[in-house]
């Protein structure tokens, strides 16, 4: 946990310029967990966000594939010159294809299986502005997984960090609003 409080004022003491207003602005960018984010500033600094990753893994005769969609919001708490530390809240919907019981969320391959999993969760993060186009953050939170194997097996819930305890780190570019 020390790692990520070092990160997280880490990215506060690196920013040098002024806070950068979302208003209007829409935003790209990549998230540690997902290949393409999309961000839209509302008013007073409220951001609206949602992402898309897709994974393909070649078995041969069969292809395992795996789809991933996140919306979320942030919510202001704090922020000044520099930064902004945020309210994180939102939901990821996750179907993974050609895969059944072992490995990632308790998944491993096997043909012919859908297993969904939906995942709200609740974090902070934190937002360093380098320019009046460019931001890093970094979200740290909690999170419930809501799993749906195929089949007749049994749904499960698990609850946890984002990320097996890493932090969810990401950059985004800002364009100027119309």
């Amino acid at each position: 946990m020390k790692k990520v409080f070092f990160f997280t004022a880490a990215l506060c003491m690196i920013a040098t310029v002024a806070f950068a207003d979302t208003d209007g602005r829409l935003g790209i960018g990549a998230e540690y967990n997902r290949d393409v984010s999309i961000f839209y500033g509302l008013s007073q600094g409220n951001i609206l966000k949602g992402g898309l990753s897709l994974a393909f893994e070649d078995e041969g005769d069969e292809t395992a594939t795996t789809i991933v969609l996140g919306a979320g919001f942030e919510k202001p708490l704090v922020y000044g010159e520099n930064a902004q530390f945020n309210l994180d809240f939102g939901v990821e919907f996750a179907s993974f294809d050609g895969f059944s019981s072992g490995g990632a969320f308790g998944l491993s391959q096997d043909d012919d299986n859908t297993t969904t999993v939906v995942s709200p969760h609740i974090g902070f993060t934190v937002r360093a502005w380098m320019g009046n186009h460019f931001s890093l953050s970094a979200t740290h939170g909690v999170k419930l997984d809501l799993i749906s194997p195929p089949g007749d097996s049994d749904s499960r819930t698990d609850f946890g960090t984002f990320h097996g305890d890493f932090t969810d780190v990401a950059f985004t570019f800002w364009f100027d609003p119309k």
